[in-house]
Parts: structure tokens; C-alpha cells; sequence
């Protein structure tokens, strides 16, 4: 890993690495033997490539202060989004890039200007950043679709892909569990209420025995307003009954009107 970066610095900055600080873990600096220090492969290549190798002392983070604060700061962060959301905890990783990508965006302390700056040399854009662990609907491209099968397809935003414009996704549902693509809609505010809401067809419906004071198994109080007068029928063919119907939740007098025709 350290190599793929000393190569991305020297092609992309044009800047040599000339001091490496760490602490004095065995990958890092090397163990001890009869004949004395052993050192670790990682502490031979930085001797081929002249690169000086500095060692904190053991017990003692804050010599290595800056790279201590951000382990701790992004362990925070992954912490922080792993709780709020249900996403399985194997998808820390997922979370820790997206923790670096967006620390790597925004000022720091330990230096003037923004990381995303100093490195590409322009300001980064923002306005594509979305809450981590939301759900969001992607449609995916099917080419055996049938007419009547569901457009999108539920997923969970859980970062930013490299070297491309668009989002990644995970589905524990489909066979494809993790998808990226940029054509998403996302829902980062109260998804889940609206999503999981199961919705009553029937609280709408209204069984009248009498309309005449009769009661609804809502607690709706239906009072007739006009009786209709339906002694002469052979001069009747239509007629209208308007019916008021009191609800005791808001307190109001909703009117109805039915019309109905009498053939003879």
C-alpha cells in the first residue's frame, strides 16, 4: 500500500517522500533477535529508497499527535453512523471511507488549506454529499423485464466510489448486494416512516344500518338533515336526501347528498 501512494505523490505532485514517522510496531520497525534488530521488510525498502525512518517511543502517542487525533476522529465517526442506522456491522469499512472522504473535504487544524485542495489544486464540490445509510430507490437496467415488474429496486447508500461519478449502494435482498450507479433517488429524511407505514383500507369504510342516529364503528354520529316526503310516487321520479354526518374527532358536520330516481 505505502508503495501504490509513493507512486501516486511522485507522478501526481511531482514531490518526494523524505520522512516516514511511526511508531515502533513490529511491521514498522522490525523485532529483536539473538544477533540483534531484525528489521521488517517495511524498514529495508524505506532504507533503499532513502527514505528516513523516524520511531516514537513506546507510551508516548503524542509524538505522533496528528495521525493519533485522526484515528480517533474517524473511529468517532464510524461509530456515530454505524448507530444510526441498521446496516450489518460488517459494512465499518464502507463507513470509514466515507468518514476519510468527507474529512478529506472539509478544513482541518493541522493544516491552512483544505485536503482536497492541497492535492488536486481546486476547491471540492459538496453538493453531492448524502446521508450515510439511507435508503434510496436505484433502478437497475434488466433487460428481461416484464411490464409489470417494479421499476426500482431498495437500496442503501453506503459511500462514494473512486475514480468515478456515482454512488454506492447495498441490497441485502438482491442478488447483487452491492451496486454502484448514479440514476438514485435518495430518501434522507424520515424514509423509514413512509416506507414501513402499513396503510388500513378500511378506516375509510362506514356500515349504516339507520341513518336515522345511527353510530359508525368509527364513532361517527350520522344525523339526517332533510327528510324526503315520499307519499305521492305517481309525481315523484327523482329525489335528493341530504345527510349530515357529525365527527366527534374534529368536531365538525361534513354534508352528503344522495340522489336517486324511481322507475315504475
Amino acid at each position: 500500500m505505502f508503495k501504490i501512494y509513493k507512486v501516486e505523490v511522485e507522478k501526481q505532485l511531482e514531490l518526494k517522500i523524505k520522512v516516514v514517522r511511526s511508531d515502533r510496531g513490529g511491521e514498522y520497525y522490525g523485532r529483536f533477535d539473538k544477533a540483534g534488530r531484525n528489521p521488517s521488510p517495511f524498514a529495508r525498502y524505506l532504507q533503499e529508497e532513502g527514505i528516513i525512518a523516524q520511531y516514537t517511543n513506546s507510551g508516548t502517542p503524542q509524538q505522533n499527535g496528528v495521525s493519533v487525533r485522526r484515528n480517533r476522529t474517524l473511529k468517532d465517526m464510524v461509530r456515530s453512523m454505524m448507530c444510526c442506522t441498521n446496516l450489518p456491522i460488517f459494512l465499518w469499512g464502507e463507513a470509514l471511507k466515507t468518514a476519510n472522504y468527507i474529512l478529506n473535504r472539509v478544513p482541518t487544524k493541522s493544516v491552512d488549506k483544505i485536503p482536497f485542495k492541497i492535492w488536486n489544486k481546486r476547491k471540492p464540490i459538496l453538493n453531492h454529499l448524502k446521508v450515510w445509510g439511507c435508503k434510496a430507490e436505484e433502478k437497475l437496467y434488466n433487460p428481461v423485464e416484464k411490464k409489470l415488474d417494479s421499476r426500482t429496486v431498495s437500496f442503501f447508500f453506503i459511500g462514494y466510489p473512486e475514480g468515478s461519478k456515482r454512488y454506492r449502494f447495498y441490497c441485502p435482498k438482491n442478488t447483487t448486494r452491492f451496486v454502484e450507479t448514479q440514476r438514485a433517488v435518495f430518501m434522507e429524511n424520515g424514509s423509514d416512516e413512509i416506507e414501513d407505514r402499513v396503510l388500513d383500507f378500511d378506516e375509510e369504510s362506514m356500515e349504516i344500518d339507520n341513518i336515522a342516529g345511527s353510530k359508525t364503528s368509527k364513532g361517527i354520529v350520522i344525523i339526517p338533515a332533510v327528510e324526503t316526503n315520499c307519499k305521492n310516487l305517481d309525481n315523484m321520479k327523482e329525489d335528493t336526501v341530504q345527510t349530515e354526518i357529525l365527527n366527534p374527532l374534529c368536531k365538525t358536520i361534513m354534508t352528503f347528498q344522495t340522489q336517486f330516481k324511481l322507475e315504475f
